[in-house]
């Protein structure tokens, strides 16, 4: 499992090429559509192997999981941040509600119970923390569980997909120095992690939206409200019929949207515009088949406002980005760094869903994260010195 977490083609292309994948094997692919499908991976593919040639990538990550664990000069900052993040949870749920209970509100938000939920929905930072600093097992367990409750209590599924990739990352680099028996025990509590992650993720979305997530099949033509399913889909047990759903339409959507050569520049403004949303339609025109299903890639605003041109820029920057945060935690491997390349490399496994790297959320919590380490760092120099005076 290190080993693939190792490597830059997981990261980069696996997610993309996985979905194509599902889309082959459970859909019709109308007349004329296989081209614009595959338009996307026509533009990434060759700058990522550009990047093979151009860039070096050194990603020794079971030397830098033993140097994070060696780590604990930022244990007092990290445990203070994680005890920020806990009590916020309650907060959260005090003003924003509790969203299981009403799973239809669960992008509602009460006065500033928005500001709340960008505290409270760092909670899957309490599993790195757990990992590197905290040696009781009881109180490590906790954190952990906690980290997985709340995003199941406020029905955020995005949350709760950051939460256990974490806990499989943090997994695989604490035992990338055991036994190798030890190991292969890690990769089968991680398949059962996934396994139980698919569960939780199918109950939420079944109870959250009901009979919304069931979709007829338009056989192999493209009609409004269906999907081109073929009948192998309908075999597949309903809470891994979900997770296909969830997995291929952001990229059939891109696909589409290339095929009707359509444009709307609205998508990316209201993006890039977190603070003057209202003045943008909530809900912009696609030509998209389910419109309940309207996410259509990280990469869906940047076409429908320039094409395949703007795509490619925008894959290269992510990239690049990628590169950066990797030459970090080499560099410098701390749990600063790490839940910056966390927060990154999960921005790029999830690129095939949704807009996860290009949003003002994702911006703040880098700099904010490099804020409290520098702030930890230079505070706690500047404390030895005070001792050495003294």
């Amino acid at each position: 499992m290190v080993t693939i977490l190792s490597s830059r083609f997981f990261y980069l292309l696996f997610p993309l090429y996985f979905n194509l994948v599902l889309i082959g094997i459970f859909y019709n692919i109308p007349d004329g559509f296989l081209n614009s499908l595959l338009a996307l991976f026509l533009v990434i593919t060759p700058i990522w192997i550009l990047s093979l040639v151009v860039i070096n990538f050194n990603f020794n990550l079971k030397s830098i999981g033993n140097k994070i664990f060696a780590a604990t000069e930022y244990k007092k900052s990290s445990v203070l941040l994680a005890l920020i993040v806990i009590i916020s949870g309650p907060i959260d749920i005090y003003i924003n509600g509790f969203k299981l209970l009403d799973p239809g509100s669960y992008a509602e938000f009460n006065g500033y119970g928005r500001y709340v939920r960008h505290i409270s929905g760092l909670c899957w930072l309490l599993v790195p923390i757990a990992f590197i600093f905290i040696n009781s097992k009881i109180l490590k367990s906790t954190l952990i569980l906690c980290a997985i409750i709340f995003p199941i209590l406020i029905v955020d599924r995005n949350r709760l997909f950051m939460t256990f990739y974490a806990i499989i990352f943090c997994s695989c680099i604490q035992v990338s120095k055991k036994i190798k028996k030890y190991r292969s025990k890690t990769n089968y509590r991680i398949l059962i992690l996934i396994l139980i992650l698919i569960i939780i993720f199918s109950v939420l979305g079944s109870y959250r939206s009901g009979d919304a997530l069931f979709i007829d099949s338009s056989g192999d033509a493209l009609i409004d409200g269906y999907l081109p399913l073929n009948k192998l889909f309908y075999y597949v047990p309903t809470i891994f019929q979900q997770v296909i759903i969830y997995l291929t339409t952001p990229l059939f959507n891109f696909a589409t949207v290339v095929y009707y050569d359509f444009s709307n520049e609205i998508f990316l403004l209201s993006q890039l515009s977190p603070f003057d949303r209202l003045s943008y339609e909530v809900y912009p025109y696609a030509p998209i088949m389910v419109q309940r299903f309207n996410v259509g890639t990280e990469f869906y605003p940047w076409l429908l406002y320039g094409g395949l041109p703007l795509v490619a820029l925008s894959f290269s920057l992510m990239l690049l980005s990628f590169y950066g945060a990797v030459k970090l935690i080499s560099i410098r491997p701390n749990i600063y760094t790490l839940v910056i390349f966390l927060k990154i490399s999960y921005a790029m496994l999830f690129m095939g869903f949704g807009p996860q790297f290009y949003i003002l959320l994702n911006l703040s919590f880098v700099l904010l994260i490099f804020f409290i380490w520098f702030t930890a760092k230079n505070f706690r120099s500047l404390f030895f010195q005070l001792i050495r005076r003294r």
